[in-house]
């Protein structure tokens, strides 16, 4: 399980990395034997703001609340409802 935890580790270390550069191998550490699971740091991403433990917020438009979408630009808020000429609502929260 300890060998399992620090291939994780590594494979998701080496994710994180920007795309267009290479992968560079981390140094094998040598496991320790251990009773105990070490606990993985998880960083939050300094470019997304903590919103998800916020409400939705409140279309302008419809009043309704908006739902938190993922874009390929990264997660963004959106109504999901339509304005009177059959197009999607085009209204963003500040």
């Amino acid at each position: 399980m300890t060998e399992g935890l620090l291939w994780a580790k590594k494979t998701w270390g080496q994710l994180l990395r920007l795309p267009g550069k290479p992968f560079e191998s981390l140094p094998q550490a040598e496991p320790e034997p251990s009773d105990q699971v070490t606990k993985l740091e998880v960083r939050p991403d300094p470019k997304q703001p903590a919103q998800l433990e916020l409400e939705p917020p409140i279309c302008g438009i419809h009043q309704v609340p908006m739902v938190r979408m993922n874009g390929r630009k990264g997660p963004f808020w959106s109504c999901h409802e339509k304005v009177a000429d059959g197009s999607w609502c085009t209204y963003r929260p500040r």
